[in-house]
């Protein structure tokens, strides 16, 4: 099937790409409630999972399953996850070429930059969706050296707001 633009191409790929299910799953599953952003999404997910220009169910489903995966919860998480899936092809693509027996050194090496490239940008969309779905983790500082002066004090811990003394030697709280 060719990916397209025309509405008869949008429909088979919506076809292909829900078997069974709803098609507001579809819109679901690219972070939008519109059925205009889902066919967007869907129709350059085909795009870019059809190389050399056709696309094949399986390959599809697998391309929209691990959008599905990542959770997209608004249309530009979809964005993001649609180029992620697409830099993670990419990669796979210009290393699957790197692999082709007998090819000229120059080509292979190219082949591996290309590749390199491409993980290196997966990895950024894939933190910045992350960022954006606040699954960024907990983030951890540490201290390498510490001085304390004459009649310094140092604490090594977690730090919380409580009652304590001023200088002074009232209570604050």
């Amino acid at each position: 099937m060719q990916p397209g633009e025309s509405g008869t191409e949008i429909t088979q790929l919506r076809q292909v790409a829900t078997r069974g299910e709803s098609a507001t799953m579809l819109e679901a599953t690219f972070g939008s409630q519109h059925k205009v952003v889902g066919d967007l999404l869907l129709n350059n997910l085909a795009r870019i999972a059809g190389w050399y220009g056709t696309v094949d169910e399986k390959t599809l489903n697998g391309a929209v399953a691990a959008v599905h995966d990542m959770a997209p919860a608004d249309a530009l998480q979809g964005m993001l996850a649609v180029q992620a899936v697409g830099m993670h092809l990419t990669a796979l693509e210009a290393l699957r070429r790197a692999h082709i027996p007998g090819q000229d050194p120059d080509v292979r090496s190219m082949n591996i930059g290309h590749a390199n490239k491409a993980s290196r940008t997966f990895a950024a969309l894939v933190e910045a969706l992350s960022k954006r779905q606040g699954k960024t983790g907990q983030q951890k500082m540490t201290v390498e050296h510490v001085h304390v002066g004459d009649g310094g004090q140092a604490i090594i811990g977690n730090v919380e707001g409580g009652r304590g003394r001023n200088a002074k030697g009232r209570t604050t709280p």
